[in-house]
């Protein structure tokens, strides 16, 4: 009876002591990701999270704000790294690995590395228009210099949003100002030209310094102020 009640005395304090080692980690991960929000460059926030992570070995959560924080500090082999990491311990996240995609063009990392991440992320949420949406984005972000594998690779992401999503697509567009990046790259491929006139016009009008209050309503009702 002893030797049970002690073994059961032993794995009640092991639970515990992961529970608690679970808590602190996301108590320290809240402090890490509310500082990155506010400044990127934060001392106790990089602490913090290097915190989380130590109490926390197979949070991908942690090892993504730690890449965060490292890209902000102009690191990105330490950023790529922990963001590798985070793949690790969640290889099945497909916002997790086009996050890394975007830490990988943030790092001037255009080859192979890239389009692999890119393709894994739609391999493993073919039909999520959150990845398609970024990858369309981050597509267009690079399009002058990005292989012609990539450029066809965003492309079918925005056909695929415009059959599945075309109102979210191009309010993303706005929303990210973007709009003219696609009318000029592909706004032929995806038979945007009317779309793109508009817009054309009503950028014109909304990006003026001189506004008056029925333009500035109306371009409130675009979604085109500032």
């Amino acid at each position: 009876m002893r030797v049970g009640a002690l073994l059961a005395a032993l794995v009640s304090l092991v639970l515990c002591f992961h529970v608690a080692r679970g808590t602190l980690s996301e108590l320290y991960l809240k402090i890490a990701v509310e500082e990155y929000s506010n400044t990127p460059l934060s001392v106790l926030g990089f602490q913090a999270a290097d915190a989380a992570a130590r109490f926390d070995p197979k949070s991908p959560t942690a090892q993504t704000q730690i890449a965060l924080y490292q890209g902000a500090r102009g690191d990105s082999d330490e950023m790529l790294n922990a963001s590798r990491r985070a793949l690790s311990r969640a290889p099945a996240d497909a916002r997790l690995w086009m996050q890394h995609a975007y830490l990988l063009v943030h790092a001037g990392e255009l080859g192979p590395e890239l389009e692999a991440t890119m393709k894994q992320a739609e391999t493993l949420a073919p039909s999520s228009h959150d990845v398609h949406l970024r990858h369309a984005l981050l597509g267009l972000n690079i399009w002058r210099t990005a292989p012609d594998s990539l450029r066809q690779s965003s492309l079918r992401s925005m056909r695929f949003l415009q059959q599945h999503a075309p109102t979210q697509f191009l309010n993303a567009l706005i929303d990210a100002r973007e709009e003219l990046k696609a009318c000029a790259f592909v706004g032929t491929d995806l038979n945007l030209q009317n779309w793109c006139e508009t817009m054309h016009a009503r950028r014109l009008q909304c990006d003026s310094a001189d506004l008056t209050e029925r333009v500035q309503s109306r371009c409130r009702h675009w979604n085109l102020l500032p």
